[in-house]
Protein backbone atom coordinates (compact mmCIF):
# COMPACT_ATOMS: atom_id res chain seq x y z
CA UNK A 1 0.00 0.00 0.00
CA UNK A 2 3.04 2.28 -0.10
CA UNK A 3 2.65 5.37 -2.27
CA UNK A 4 5.98 4.70 -4.01
CA UNK A 5 5.60 2.21 -6.86
CA UNK A 6 9.26 1.19 -6.48
CA UNK A 7 8.62 0.09 -2.92
CA UNK A 8 5.56 -1.91 -4.05
CA UNK A 9 7.62 -3.37 -6.90
CA UNK A 10 10.37 -4.44 -4.49
CA UNK A 11 7.79 -6.00 -2.19
CA UNK A 12 6.45 -8.06 -5.09
CA UNK A 13 9.97 -9.24 -5.97
CA UNK A 14 10.43 -10.32 -2.34
CA UNK A 15 7.10 -12.17 -2.51
CA UNK A 16 8.45 -14.06 -5.51
CA UNK A 17 11.51 -15.10 -3.53
CA UNK A 18 9.33 -16.28 -0.66
CA UNK A 19 7.02 -18.06 -3.11
CA UNK A 20 9.88 -20.16 -4.44
CA UNK A 21 9.69 -22.04 -1.13
CA UNK A 22 6.17 -21.35 0.17
CA UNK A 23 3.81 -20.03 -2.48
CA UNK A 24 0.37 -20.08 -0.88
CA UNK A 25 0.92 -17.20 1.57
CA UNK A 26 2.04 -14.83 -1.21
CA UNK A 27 -0.80 -15.36 -3.69
CA UNK A 28 -3.22 -12.89 -2.11
CA UNK A 29 -0.60 -10.14 -2.38
CA UNK A 30 0.28 -11.08 -5.95
CA UNK A 31 -3.40 -10.94 -6.83
CA UNK A 32 -3.61 -7.40 -5.43
CA UNK A 33 -0.43 -6.44 -7.28
CA UNK A 34 -1.85 -7.70 -10.60
CA UNK A 35 -4.37 -4.86 -10.32
CA UNK A 36 -1.82 -2.24 -9.29
CA UNK A 37 -2.10 0.99 -11.28
CA UNK A 38 1.64 1.08 -12.01
CA UNK A 39 3.16 -1.10 -14.72
CA UNK A 40 6.34 -1.69 -12.68
CA UNK A 41 4.37 -3.46 -10.01
CA UNK A 42 2.42 -5.56 -12.53
CA UNK A 43 5.68 -6.44 -14.29
CA UNK A 44 7.13 -7.52 -10.95
CA UNK A 45 4.24 -9.98 -10.61
CA UNK A 46 5.20 -11.49 -13.95
CA UNK A 47 8.83 -11.77 -12.84
CA UNK A 48 7.82 -13.30 -9.52
CA UNK A 49 5.66 -15.88 -11.25
CA UNK A 50 8.63 -16.76 -13.46
CA UNK A 51 10.95 -17.52 -10.54
CA UNK A 52 8.22 -19.23 -8.55
CA UNK A 53 7.15 -21.38 -11.49
CA UNK A 54 10.70 -22.52 -12.01
CA UNK A 55 11.27 -23.56 -8.38
CA UNK A 56 7.73 -24.22 -7.09
CA UNK A 57 5.65 -25.01 -10.16
CA UNK A 58 2.50 -26.72 -8.92
CA UNK A 59 1.02 -23.93 -6.78
CA UNK A 60 2.26 -21.30 -9.24
CA UNK A 61 0.50 -23.00 -12.14
CA UNK A 62 -2.68 -23.29 -10.07
CA UNK A 63 -2.49 -19.54 -9.47
CA UNK A 64 -1.92 -18.93 -13.20
CA UNK A 65 -4.90 -21.09 -14.10
CA UNK A 66 -7.08 -19.00 -11.81
CA UNK A 67 -6.16 -15.82 -13.73
CA UNK A 68 -5.69 -17.08 -17.28
CA UNK A 69 -9.23 -15.92 -18.17
CA UNK A 70 -9.23 -12.75 -16.09
CA UNK A 71 -11.41 -10.01 -17.64
CA UNK A 72 -8.45 -7.61 -17.76
CA UNK A 73 -6.22 -8.45 -20.76
CA UNK A 74 -3.20 -6.93 -19.00
CA UNK A 75 -3.59 -9.53 -16.23
CA UNK A 76 -3.89 -12.36 -18.78
CA UNK A 77 -0.77 -11.10 -20.55
CA UNK A 78 1.27 -10.94 -17.33
CA UNK A 79 0.16 -14.42 -16.29
CA UNK A 80 1.04 -15.93 -19.68
CA UNK A 81 4.45 -14.29 -19.59
CA UNK A 82 4.87 -15.33 -15.96
CA UNK A 83 4.65 -19.04 -16.73
CA UNK A 84 7.14 -18.88 -19.60
CA UNK A 85 10.21 -19.89 -17.61
CA UNK A 86 8.59 -23.12 -16.45
CA UNK A 87 7.69 -23.86 -20.05
CA UNK A 88 11.28 -23.61 -21.21
CA UNK A 89 12.15 -26.77 -19.29
CA UNK A 90 8.71 -28.38 -18.98
CA UNK A 91 6.53 -27.18 -21.87
CA UNK A 92 4.03 -29.92 -21.12
CA UNK A 93 3.23 -28.15 -17.83
CA UNK A 94 2.13 -24.89 -19.43
CA UNK A 95 0.85 -25.91 -22.87
CA UNK A 96 -2.61 -26.85 -21.52
CA UNK A 97 -2.94 -23.38 -19.97
CA UNK A 98 -1.79 -21.70 -23.16
CA UNK A 99 -4.25 -23.77 -25.17
CA UNK A 100 -7.08 -22.26 -23.15
CA UNK A 101 -6.16 -18.90 -24.70
CA UNK A 102 -5.94 -20.04 -28.31
CA UNK A 103 -9.02 -17.97 -29.19
CA UNK A 104 -7.78 -14.85 -27.41
CA UNK A 105 -9.20 -11.71 -29.04
CA UNK A 106 -6.91 -9.14 -27.42
CA UNK A 107 -3.94 -8.51 -29.75
CA UNK A 108 -1.40 -7.94 -26.95
CA UNK A 109 -2.35 -11.16 -25.17
CA UNK A 110 -2.33 -13.03 -28.48
CA UNK A 111 1.17 -11.71 -29.27
CA UNK A 112 2.35 -12.76 -25.81
CA UNK A 113 0.89 -16.22 -26.36
CA UNK A 114 2.83 -16.54 -29.63
CA UNK A 115 5.95 -15.18 -27.93
CA UNK A 116 5.78 -17.73 -25.11
CA UNK A 117 5.15 -20.59 -27.54
CA UNK A 118 8.29 -19.57 -29.41
CA UNK A 119 10.32 -19.19 -26.23
CA UNK A 120 9.42 -22.65 -24.96
CA UNK A 121 10.39 -24.34 -28.22
CA UNK A 122 14.14 -23.90 -28.53
CA UNK A 123 15.58 -26.22 -25.87
CA UNK A 124 16.35 -29.91 -26.30
CA UNK A 125 13.15 -31.92 -26.78
CA UNK A 126 10.86 -28.90 -26.46
CA UNK A 127 10.05 -28.21 -30.12
CA UNK A 128 8.70 -31.73 -30.38
CA UNK A 129 6.41 -31.20 -27.38
CA UNK A 130 5.21 -27.80 -28.60
CA UNK A 131 4.56 -29.12 -32.12
CA UNK A 132 2.68 -32.13 -30.79
CA UNK A 133 0.44 -29.87 -28.73
CA UNK A 134 -0.14 -27.36 -31.53
CA UNK A 135 -1.35 -30.16 -33.80
CA UNK A 136 -4.36 -30.58 -31.50
CA UNK A 137 -5.27 -26.89 -31.28
CA UNK A 138 -8.39 -25.85 -33.15
CA UNK A 139 -7.28 -22.29 -33.93
CA UNK A 140 -5.28 -22.97 -37.08
CA UNK A 141 -4.70 -19.25 -37.74
CA UNK A 142 -2.96 -18.80 -34.40
CA UNK A 143 -0.83 -21.89 -34.97
CA UNK A 144 0.14 -20.71 -38.45
CA UNK A 145 1.13 -17.34 -37.00
CA UNK A 146 3.20 -19.10 -34.34
CA UNK A 147 5.28 -21.30 -36.64
CA UNK A 148 7.35 -18.49 -38.24
CA UNK A 149 7.98 -17.05 -34.79
CA UNK A 150 9.29 -20.40 -33.57
CA UNK A 151 11.75 -20.43 -36.48
CA UNK A 152 12.70 -16.82 -35.70
CA UNK A 153 13.48 -17.76 -32.08
CA UNK A 154 15.77 -20.51 -33.35
CA UNK A 155 17.51 -17.91 -35.54
CA UNK A 156 17.98 -15.48 -32.65
CA UNK A 157 19.34 -18.08 -30.25
CA UNK A 158 22.51 -19.73 -31.57
CA UNK A 159 22.38 -21.99 -28.50
CA UNK A 160 19.05 -23.54 -29.61
CA UNK A 161 18.86 -27.32 -29.67
CA UNK A 162 18.19 -27.15 -33.41
CA UNK A 163 19.48 -24.80 -36.07
CA UNK A 164 16.80 -22.64 -37.68
CA UNK A 165 16.97 -24.87 -40.74
CA UNK A 166 16.49 -28.02 -38.66
CA UNK A 167 13.60 -26.42 -36.79
CA UNK A 168 11.93 -25.33 -40.02
CA UNK A 169 12.42 -28.80 -41.51
CA UNK A 170 11.00 -30.43 -38.37
CA UNK A 171 7.97 -28.16 -38.45
CA UNK A 172 7.35 -28.85 -42.15
CA UNK A 173 7.64 -32.60 -41.66
CA UNK A 174 5.63 -32.74 -38.44
CA UNK A 175 3.12 -29.96 -38.64
CA UNK A 176 2.76 -28.02 -41.86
Amino acid sequence: ENDDEKVRQTAVYILGEIGKQDADPVFHYLEVALEDPHHRVRNAVMSSLKVMGDKNPQPTLRFAKKFIHHPNPEVRKKVVHGIELRGRTHPEDILPLLEELQDEANPQVRRMLIHVLGQISYKEGCLEKVTSALKTWKNRELVEDTIPYIVEVHKRYPFSAMTPEEAEKYLKENYI
